[in-house]
């Protein structure tokens, strides 16, 4: 858990669980405060794990999917690390102060991320580290000013600066979000300046959903190609760079096949919560049209959710095996598939 988090948890209102502030009382409200004007939220899922050193751009730019020698102080990536079939293991914001890159990923996955990627250093020059402990991340959803720096002159996803000894990163397209990495004191004195309302993450997942960014649990782990998860629609592969792992089968969809099914996001109305990986069927319950990806509680009535869909089929015509009364509603994505 980070400073920040534990800083946050004094408050009696906050749920907080395995070091994931969901909600500070109320999702729904919350959601619409964010939606409607700003807020801030702390990201205590994401840990930091640093890699350094002077082999290290060259390093993992043979290892994921983004072109890494375009990392600068002013540009950050979304990437992924897939596997030699090309099904993405996992995902990751990355951005670069000097000779050193810092990966922002779930906490959950940093050990198995630093298992499998200390197997590939051989003899380069490179260390890593879980920093996780000496940084805190927080979200921002909408324009807020940090410290006097303006953030709007963010313009485009994953546009960065560095100021005050924090990173600021314009996360993807669609709401304005932001992510904040700074040093566990820093940070908690930037997110107690900041006036913007608090927000829990459960509402961020519901943004991930709104703006039809991928996220990764354990059952779709090594399950999807880069561009079932858009990530080709998300500046977050490079079909021009050398080679690395699964590149082979990634570029030949990409040339000469077909992407029948896709991630697009979707509400539903189920009274009970739909777990990742769910089936997503015709109406009359024979066909398989997909999987959820993920699903978010807003309230009551209400879920947010994406999936790997066949890009063909009309969702409202879709049902969610085991919730066959769930009303399904397309949500449009701020990019295209084209």
């Amino acid at each position: 858990m980070s400073n920040l988090i534990q800083h946050i948890s004094l408050d009696e209102a906050t749920t907080v669980h395995s070091g994931t502030v969901h909600h500070f009382g109320d999702t729904a409200s919350e959601l619409k405060v964010a939606l409607e004007t700003s807020g801030k939220c702390p990201m205590g899922s994401l840990g930091v794990v640093s890699v350094s050193g002077s082999d290290s751009i060259e390093f993992l730019n043979a290892q994921f999917t983004t072109d890494c020698t375009q990392l600068s102080s002013s540009r950050s990536q979304l990437s992924g690390w897939c596997d030699p079939k090309g099904r993405v293991l996992f995902l990751f914001t990355l951005s670069r102060i000097g000779d050193s890159v810092f990966v922002m990923i779930a906490r959950t996955q940093i050990a198995k991320f630093l298992s499998r990627l200390q197997m590939y250093v051989l003899r380069a020059d490179v260390e890593i580290k879980d920093c996780s402990d000496d940084k805190s991340i927080f979200g921002l959803l909408g324009n807020e000013s940090i410290n006097g720096i303006d953030i709007t002159g963010l313009m485009q996803p994953w546009d960065s600066v560095q100021a005050d000894g924090a990173m600021i990163i314009r996360y993807g397209y669609g709401h304005e979000r932001y992510l904040v990495v700074s040093n566990n004191e820093p940070a908690i004195e930037m997110w107690t300046s900041l006036t913007a309302s608090n927000v829990g993450e459960d509402v961020w997942t519901a943004f991930d959903g709104y703006t039809g960014f991928p996220r990764l649990g354990e059952r779709s782990y090594g399950e999807f190609l880069p561009q079932q998860l858009n990530l080709d629609c998300l500046d977050s592969v490079s079909f021009s760079k050398g080679c690395y792992p699964g590149q082979e089968i990634i570029a030949r969809l990409k040339y000469r096949g077909e992407v029948k099914r896709r991630l697009r996001a979707f509400s539903h109305n189920s009274i009970n919560d739909v777990p990742d990986g769910t089936r997503i069927l015709e109406s009359n319950g024979e066909k398989l049209s997909g999987h959820v990806l993920y699903s978010q509680r807003v309230d009551t009535r209400q879920a947010i959710a994406a999936g790997i869909i066949d890009v063909d089929t009309d969702i409202g015509s879709l049902i969610l095996d085991g919730h066959s009364d769930a009303q399904l509603q397309e949500l449009a994505l701020p990019y295209s598939f084209d």
